[in-house]
């Protein structure tokens, strides 16, 4: 049994790996694409860190100024002057 989830494991992390790959290709072509190919591919990330309770890339200092950017972004989008464009 635990043979069987490592094989369904590599299997999704491979696939993963495929799209992400052909993320660049994808961004010339749709972008719909792209951002299922990004979502999904974050999504797994987290869940796969959920599973393996491997939390230490949030020590990375890079993933908090991405954090602190990205939440940034979401106060000020609540102060524009045009609410349409901002959100």
């Amino acid at each position: 049994m635990n043979i069987q989830i490592k094989n369904n494991n590599q299997i999704i992390l491979n696939f993963l790996s495929w799209c992400v790959a052909i993320l660049p290709i994808a961004l010339i072509f749709s972008n719909a694409l792209s951002d299922i190919i990004i979502s999904t591919a974050g999504l797994f990330f987290i869940f796969f860190s959920f599973n393996k309770k491997s939390w230490a890339w949030l020590n990375e200092s890079w993933v908090k100024i991405g954090f602190i950017i990205y939440f940034w972004l979401i106060i000020s989008s609540f102060f524009a002057i045009d609410n349409n464009l901002a959100f």
